[in-house]
């Protein structure tokens, strides 16, 4: 799947999305935006509120300006806390309307298909995988790409403080967020290929493990003794799965920590590199501490950044199973009118013939 393929899909759950839920879309934009300058104001109100202590310890007079600025940086505080539990209650109604939405959509989609398409074991995969990522995995791209311009703007803000102590500190941090982004969006491309190598072993493993419990069918097992050997089969199919799952997990945990030795390495350079500059220019302390919170606070927001974009391209493939299930072609809707005496005489059929689409000719 390409990087073109990846926007249109994007593109089309964005505004499939934001169709369901306008209102509430557009609040959390507006929510999404305020916060992202919130940030730069903690950096500034640091930086005031460091010089204003060290003048303070020599001039007593001055630590009522001093209790003001703490009194400042409290309210910024308790007004991200608000606006947060607010952005959290309109996700959870959101989410509830838009998986609604989807799975209704699915669901009578399904009523609609013709009893062949489910012959097809493929077929019956992309079902499964089209329920699986229907709102849920819509829902996540929404919130990767709101996150994405949120930390965007933030970081712009940090760019031009950053451009003033130094240029190889941003052009080392954008190094930084393309390396990010390339192991994460191929940690996410395996994790794709093995939902789809391993739907149907899950399917066969699912379908056991409820043939087992399932009240209509542990009778029988236990009559004929059957359960032994279906506990077998269960538990191969269990470990294949488990198997490979940890397989992929223990990759990325390995590129994971390379990542964060690179990344603290890094970030003790720079911090070597911003303590020289302070000492060369002769800045205060207050302007040291911010310009250090504004590297550290630099570094995560790339770090999101380019989870958040890994999210976006990774969970794409999974929203193209989704509308890949909506374009099948439906079977045409059928009105029968009976009328009286409709019947005259005898039903007869001549040159009939059936086949499963995965087989050859099996009724003539």
């Amino acid at each position: 799947m390409g990087q073109r393929d990846n926007i249109k899909v994007i593109s089309k759950i964005l505004v499939y999305i934001s169709k369901i839920v306008p209102g509430k879309i557009f609040f959390i934009v507006l929510l999404f935006l305020i916060k992202s300058v919130i940030p730069l104001l903690h950096i500034y109100m640091t930086k005031v509120i460091v010089d204003s202590v060290i003048i303070s310890i020599g001039d007593k007079s001055q630590i009522y300006n001093t209790l003001y600025l703490l009194i400042i940086e409290l309210a910024i505080t308790l007004f991200t806390f608000i606006l947060s539990q607010i952005e959290n209650l309109v996700k959870i109604k959101a989410e509830n309307e838009i998986q609604y939405s989807t799975d209704e959509l699915l669901l009578n989609k399904c009523s609609n298909l013709p009893l062949i398409y489910f012959e097809t074991p493929e077929n019956y995969n992309l079902l499964k995988r089209a329920f699986s990522s229907s709102g849920g995995k819509g829902i996540k791209i929404i919130y990767s790409v709101f996150t994405i311009l949120q930390n965007v703007v933030t970081l712009l803000g940090f760019t031009l403080v950053l451009f003033q102590i130094h240029w190889i500190l941003f052009f080392s941090l954008f190094l930084l967020l393309v390396v990010y982004m390339v192991v994460t969006i191929q940690f996410g491309n395996k994790q794709y290929a093995q939902t789809v190598e391993m739907s149907e072993n899950n399917r066969r493993q699912s379908y056991l493990s409820e043939l087992l419990r399932s009240k209509d069918s542990i009778k029988e097992l236990k009559i004929f003794k059957h359960s032994e050997y279906l506990i077998k089969k269960w538990t191969k199919y269990f470990w294949i799965s488990k198997d490979e799952e940890y397989k992929l997990h223990t990759l990325n945990a390995t590129n994971q920590a390379g990542l964060e030795l690179f990344k603290s390495f890094l970030n003790f350079g720079f911090l070597g590199l911003l303590l020289w500059i302070v000492i060369e220019r002769k800045l205060t302390v207050g302007d040291y501490v911010s310009l250090s919170m504004t590297l550290s606070s630099t570094l995560v927001i790339m770090q999101v950044i380019a989870n958040q974009m890994a999210i976006t391209y990774t969970t794409a493939p999974y929203i193209r199973d989704f509308l890949s299930f909506l374009e099948i072609k439906e079977e045409p809707k059928k009105i029968l009118r009976l009328e009286k005496n409709m019947l005259q005489q005898s039903i007869e059929i001549e040159n009939i013939c059936f086949s499963y689409p995965s087989s050859g000719e099996v009724l003539s």
